[in-house]
């Protein structure tokens, strides 16, 4: 091999390893992006984050959520939706929600209201049971009493890790809201954002606030602080979260073609 030869290959390999270190930079500036809401040097949490997207990439997260207004049993259990299953009761008991007592009409609101909320994701929302395994259903209707929780105040519930739950069960007790359309929606949607992996944001107009008396909430495409009450780190220790950009990201924007 002539030594010419072997310069060609060196710059060769070296190139290569440029090319796949500027990717590999990308791909975490890209994480760091669509999880806060800013652009920003990458992290050591990004490089967490974007590894277990990676490794989980073959569980797709629940692309069909199906809101039950009905009366239903779950079973305390590993989350199942189609088999009536949820995390959050405790394992091996059942508990029994009356179903959601409002108006068709404000029914009808409510579905239309939580279908604008995820309007430009490639999720679908819908009122039918599906037939198939592969969705999140949300229970709606009742009080946390009803779980055998004694804080009247709670409106919404939903198993949380900090990454999305595939066929969870999420519980909206619109009782809480005496079935009000508005505040029973957006209770929803931010149980739902949960069970997609987002935390608490402090910002009164994202969906994923605990903070009150501001107008209609959606998801919030800006980086955001985390927190209830007062501010505090993120879940995966980043200072700021961006809930549209964290959704987009996880389940991309909507397709027309095949969602009901």
């Amino acid at each position: 091999m002539s030594a010419n030869f072997r310069t060609l290959v060196a710059y060769f390999l070296f190139s290569i390893t440029l090319i796949t270190i500027g990717a590999s930079f990308g791909a975490l500036a890209l994480a760091s992006r669509v999880r806060s809401g800013s652009w920003g040097l990458p992290s050591r949490s990004d490089l967490v984050w974007l590894g277990d997207l990676l490794h989980d990439s073959d569980d797709e997260p629940s692309r069909v959520v199906y809101l039950n207004p009905a009366k239903i049993t779950i079973i305390g259990d590993d989350d199942d939706s189609h088999a009536n299953r949820s995390s959050i009761v405790p394992a091996g008991q059942r508990a029994v929600l009356p179903g959601y007592t409002g108006s068709d009409r404000a029914w009808k609101q409510i579905v239309h209201c939580v279908q604008d909320r995820f309007v430009d994701f490639d999720v679908a929302i819908t009122e039918h049971r599906p037939v198939d395994r592969g969705y999140t259903m949300v229970a709606v209707g009742g009080r946390p009493s009803d779980l055998g929780i004694q804080r009247e105040r709670v409106s919404g519930l939903s198993p949380f890790n900090g990454a999305p739950i595939a066929d969870s069960v999420v519980f909206a007790f619109s009782e809480t809201h005496s079935n009000r359309v508005r505040d029973t929606c957006e209770t929803i949607a931010h149980e739902l954002g949960h069970t997609y992996g987002l935390d608490h944001s402090y910002e009164c107009e994202d969906l994923m606030t605990h903070l009150t008396g501001c107008r209609a909430k959606r998801f919030v495409d800006a980086s955001v602080p985390c927190g209830e009450q007062s501010q505090r780190p993120c879940h995966d220790d980043r200072p700021t979260q961006s809930s549209y950009g964290t959704l987009m990201a996880i389940l991309g924007p909507r397709h027309d073609a095949g969602l009901p």
